[in-house]
């Protein structure tokens, strides 16, 4: 099948031939939504360290509200609140790459949430996550990721 633009007069004369216009209106138009900032979503997350450890997390509310709790509890001293403010704290001359964050699955799932934090800590074998022996992850799933470790941070 073959689609060639209008042509008045020329493509007339050809009437076994499907013609289209060559640009729709709706691919001038945009969409008038804004789009949405990732962070304003809940999901799994991940913060680096400048000392290439990094921490996993998983929320119900915005991202970009967990980062500033995990930046407050930095700045009052409050390292038994979370993970990565203990090893901010402990480890003074590293760097929490808090605005690096990436965020590995956007899900308001429970569940989903807590499977999926559950398999990117054991993705990622240099995190500094604390409650990783509450975690369970089913058998299945070591054999799965068994070969997809991550090696290298930036992925």
């Amino acid at each position: 099948m073959v689609f060639l633009p209008y042509i008045g007069g020329v493509t007339d004369k050809i009437i076994k031939i499907i013609f289209i216009p060559t640009k729709k209106i709706s691919e001038f138009l945009r969409s008038p939504k804004d789009p949405l900032d990732p962070l304003t979503a809940s999901g799994v997350y991940k913060i680096l360290c400048s000392c290439g450890l990094v921490y996993i997390g998983t929320t119900k509310r915005s991202i970009l509200t967990r980062r500033k709790e995990h930046m407050r509890f930095c700045r009052l001293n409050q390292p038994e609140k979370s993970a990565i403010a203990e090893h901010a704290l402990n480890n003074l001359s590293h760097d929490v790459l808090f605005h690096d964050m990436k965020i590995l699955s956007r899900t308001s799932n429970f569940y989903v949430r807590l499977q999926r934090e559950a398999i990117e800590i054991y993705k990622h074998p240099n995190n500094i996550n604390r409650q990783f022996d509450n975690i369970c992850l089913n058998k299945t799933w070591h054999l799965v990721l068994k070969n997809v470790r991550v090696i290298d941070n930036n992925i």
